[in-house]
């Protein structure tokens, strides 16, 4: 299945109502972009905060005593009592790791880091491609708004003149 082509219009072929409906449409997609980037932004910082625990508690730049008690999350605002084994290291210990639409796959510490690393490089590099895309929006959105300024005082213009005209011709 082929896409349809795509036909380029001159924006200043637009009449000012059309103008206007178009930049609501662009003001709209920019509001959108900006809040799906909003929620990359909390995901991936999500990501990150979950590659440092694991490497907190795998012996990373602070390691967590072995014995130490802690708190674990069983939802947002509810915990249960744990303990980090004493010989915890990146290569025994295991964590379950949420891989998507409610999918846990058992991972080491090394594995799970990765896996943490890897969705945030993929969230970066995503998070790109959304910036340029939002960058375009704005491009538009500001030759609509130039446009639909000149049209005004094109508007303007034709009112004086068609004024000065009235004048002009005695009753």
């Amino acid at each position: 299945m082929s896409a349809a082509p795509s036909t380029q219009i001159d924006v200043k072929d637009l009449s000012l109502a059309q103008l206007k409906e178009v930049q609501l449409q662009l003001q709209n997609e920019i509001n959108h972009l900006q809040d799906s980037l909003e929620q990359l932004l909390m995901v991936q910082s999500r990501f990150r905060e979950c590659a440092g625990s694991v490497d907190q508690l795998t012996g990373g730049a602070h390691p967590a005593q072995g014995g130490q008690s802690i708190l674990v999350p069983l939802t947002s605002s509810l915990y249960v009592p744990g303990k980090i084994p004493a010989d915890q290291t990146p290569e025994n210990s295991t964590f379950m790791v949420d891989v998507g639409t409610g999918y846990y796959v058992e991972k080491n510490g090394v594995e799970a880091k990765k896996f943490f690393i890897a969705k945030t490089e993929k969230l970066d590099e995503n998070m790109r491609d959304l910036k340029r895309i939002i960058e375009d929006k704005v491009k538009n959105f500001n030759v609509i708004q130039t446009v639909m300024k000149e049209k005004i005082i094109e508007q303007q213009q034709q009112q004086q003149q068609a004024q000065a005209q009235a004048k002009k011709v005695p009753a």
